[in-house]
């Protein structure tokens, strides 16, 4: 690199061309020799016409570098080795190619008088090599929110080929916040890692995990970037700076030297919510980033926080080298600089490693009912106290994949309450939400197959047994499901880009429809991919628009729209990102949406549309699918969440304080939506495995504690045998009870004695109104969440 003149600064970017041979020739190694402290990072271009062709000049913007279009050829940062090309393999330029090679500069700490200037060495043969090198770059794009322990970006595409690629290296490239970023190609809905790796690695090219791994057309390439912001007072945006953060995977790979090229080397999209990435493994303990970078950082960032680690460094893997370049004719040389330094590095450094946060411990939901004398603190008495604890109902049906697979359930996207506890799923049949479903502008790739030609809608009793089904020949990838007050049906369609109502006197003809069929949009007459309603009695309903949107839309009880909020929330306003789930409390006059990719839950004042953060407690760790309460619309709520390696449901009080989690033993595998029965048993829909569990409440003896809010209910024993003597209830009926008094708590009353115990009995047995639950979607851009983000 020519000196820069004037003298480049902290965050400048400058760039330098140089004219490649005459004859069409092969890059099979690169040799870069630049400081760290310096040089942020080098990327290398090759293009027919530079910006320039002499000298060096400032281009921070991409229409700087070349003045037509760009291919990459090479990326260095923090003191990263070289690299040669397998053997036959090379990086094709020239007059048929690439008459130029331009290098782009970002100077970190540039040198007194800019003596250090970065150089990187080409080595060029004429020989026709059998197959051509190219690069594949992967791009994430969001807002971080300040202090998230784990924050997750992920992002990819289909590959378009039409040649199949063999990918032999990568590189991860971020800032400092990035802790790793880890690359996959998936094949038929199976995850093929590319690589894994820290950003805050020397950002080499490293081998792949499999040197047999291929990728041809229709496979879909994503990755994902993991970050801890904990200490930043801000956020975190996308940019170029070292104050900005990045999420690039690079994907070096060959093909056959048949001059066919490839239809995209980069993108940049969410992924969809059918893929779910598989769990974080952390990689190995990485040398800290400002001992690395000379100092770079983000705001305030503090690298010896809670969650660095200190340790002993451990050498990374060995980048890919060469294995045994063509002896004839010699290699050409092409050096891309005027003057260098040599750099000397740092054997052992501090390490940061992926934080893995543990669970805090949970304590039970246990306090005073607000009625009546209880025994003091610390009193021992024989009681039965819920403490927002469920467990999986023996010999439900549904929570086995036999069973599910013979009823002929495709993927479950939902789950809502109907009269006298039927319970409901939505599911899609033979149909899937999978990488090909959608185009780049989310438009539904699929019309031609019809809509589903099978009952998506089934009726389930609340001892299993299939009561009714409907809906074939009515959607193409229904995805929410609410059943409102009067018994009407609402459902989303997300490739159909429409909401639908549906009476129960007539479920062959929506009695409303909004949205235009097939037609994403961000206007009154239009959604994008909506996931979820919510209504209230007097039929004013609330739309969760929901994947590409992330905005929540009100409509009169006439459809007529009303008022759309999108606008970021939080102390620091954070965007939504998936809009997935909602549910309403008419009495509280709140509105709570499941902020999906952002692992939060907001509620919105329905009178003056104000928006704040509700719950976003360290422990949802991933994403927030799903939100529920009773039909009755008491406290407390139930979630779900997703994308961590331990799945759960939670139980969560009026403050936004999370009570108790649960789940199945091993965690659920890709939980989507969930719904709570009038007895208070909770239904969990899993979308990839098609699975529908049932929880029952869980009263457990204790000592009666301090009184908390909210309360808990406490049952004396001597007014369980008087409801036994009463009632002559048996053993099974006994069981009802406990999930009875397990939702009467929520209505702030305790079961009493003689008269008044049996009239508060009979009303808790008479049928109340029909409730309605959320259904809620799930997965990174797709329903998976590609974050970007498990195919849905």
């Amino acid at each position: 690199m020519p000196q820069p003149n004037p003298p480049a600064k902290h965050n400048d970017y400058w760039c330098v061309g140089v004219k490649l041979p005459s004859t069409d020739s092969y890059i099979v190694k690169y040799e870069p020799l630049a400081d760290p402290k310096v040089a942020h990072h080098m990327l290398l271009y090759g293009c027919k016409k530079p910006h320039l062709t002499t000298g060096s000049w400032p281009c921070q913007g991409g229409d700087q570098i070349c003045s037509d279009q760009t291919r990459f050829l090479f990326a260095w940062a923090k003191g990263a080795e070289g690299i040669s090309m397998p053997e036959g393999v090379g990086f094709f330029v020239g007059p048929s190619s690439d008459h130029y090679a331009v290098m782009q500069i970002h100077y970190g700490q540039p040198s007194v008088n800019n003596a250090d200037v970065p150089a990187l060495s080409l080595y060029l043969t004429t020989t026709k090599q059998p197959r051509v090198a190219g690069i594949f770059l992967i791009i994430g794009a969001d807002v971080i929110p300040p202090n998230k322990r784990v924050y997750t970006i992920s992002s990819g595409c289909t590959f378009g080929g039409p040649n199949t690629i063999h990918p032999f290296a990568y590189r991860t490239h971020a800032h400092s916040l990035c802790k790793q970023i880890d690359g996959y190609v998936v094949k038929n809905s199976n995850w093929n890692l590319i690589g894994s790796r820290s950003p805050q690695d020397p950002q080499a090219f490293y081998p792949v995990k499999d040197s047999s791994l291929q990728v041809s057309a229709g496979d879909w390439l994503a990755a994902r970037c993991i970050y801890n912001s904990v200490g930043q007072s801000t956020s975190i945006s996308m940019g170029s700076t070292s104050e900005d953060e990045m999420c690039n995977f690079y994907i070096m790979y060959d093909m056959p030297n048949n001059d066919q090229g490839l239809t995209n080397s980069i993108c940049g999209r969410a992924a969809p919510d059918s893929l779910s990435f598989p769990p974080v493994v952390p990689v190995t303990p990485v040398p800290d980033a400002d001992s690395m970078e000379g100092g770079h950082h983000h705001g305030n960032h503090d690298s010896s926080s809670g969650d660095a680690i200190n340790s002993t460094f451990v050498p990374s893997l060995d980048p890919v080298s060469a294995k045994g370049l063509p002896p004839k004719p010699p290699l050409d040389k092409v050096l891309l600089h005027s003057s260098t330094s040599e750099v000397a590095m740092a054997t052992s450094l501090p390490t940061a490693s992926l934080p893995v946060s543990p669970v805090p411990p949970l304590t039970p939901w246990t306090g005073s009912t607000g009625l009546g004398a209880l025994p003091s603190a610390g009193t021992k008495v024989t009681s039965l106290v819920w403490a927002g604890q469920y467990s999986a109902a023996g010999g439900w049906p549904y929570s086995d994949p036999q069973k599910t697979s013979e009823a002929k359930f495709g993927q479950i996207s939902a789950v809502a309450m109907g009269a006298n506890g039927t319970v409901y799923i939505l599911h899609r049949g033979t149909r899937v939400w999978d990488i090909s479903s959608f185009s780049s502008k989310y438009t539904y790739n699929h019309v031609s197959d019809g809509p589903i030609s099978v009952p998506t809608v089934v009726g389930i009793s609340p001892a299993g047994e299939v009561l009714s089904s409907w809906g074939e020949g009515l959607f193409y990838l229904p995805h929410g499901l609410t059943i409102d007050y009067e018994g009407n049906y609402w459902i989303t369609d997300v490739a159909m880009h429409q909401v639908f109502k549906f009476n129960p006197s007539n479920l062959l003809k929506p009695a409303l429809t909004k949205g235009t069929a097939f037609m994403p949009g961000s206007g009154q007459d239009y959604f994008c991919q909506p996931a979820a309603v919510a209504v209230e009695r007097s039929g004013m309903f609330y739309v969760a628009d929901g994947y590409c949107n992330s905005r929540v839309v009100r409509f009169t009880k006439d459809g007529v729209w009303d008022i759309a909020w999108s606008d970021p929330v939080g102390e620091v306003p954070i965007p939504i990102r998936v809009a997935h789930s909602l549910v309403v409390l008419e009495e509280e006059k709140k509105l709570f949406l499941a902020d999906r990719e952002n692992g939060r839950i907001l509620s919105y004042d329905t009178v003056t549309g104000e928006g704040r953060v509700f719950s976003d407690a360290p422990v949802f760790r991933g994403a927030m699918f799903a939100i529920s309460f009773s039909a009755n619309e008491t406290w407390p709520m139930v979630a779900i969440n997703g994308h961590t390696d331990h799945n759960s449901g939670f139980t969560i009080n009026k403050k936004g304080a999370v009570i108790s989690t649960w789940g199945p033993d091993k965690g659920f595998s890709q939980p989507h939506a969930i719904a709570v029965a009038p007895m208070c048993e909770v239904y969990v829909a899993e979308i990839g495995p098609n699975l529908l569990w049932k929880f029952l409440p869980v009263l457990t003896n204790t000592t009666v504690p301090d009184l908390l809010d909210p309360s808990p209910v406490v049952v004396s024993s001597y007014s369980l045998v008087l409801f036994i003597a009463i009632f002559g209830l048996s053993a099974v009926v006994i069981s009802i009870m406990v999930a009875i008094i397990c939702c009467f708590s929520n209505q702030r009353k305790v079961i009493g004695v003689g008269q008044n115990a049996k009239k508060t009995i009979q009303t808790l047995l008479k049928p109340n109104h029909v409730g309605f639950t959320k259904l809620q979607t799930y997965d990174s851009a797709s329903e998976d969440e590609l974050h970007a983000v498990s195919v849905v």
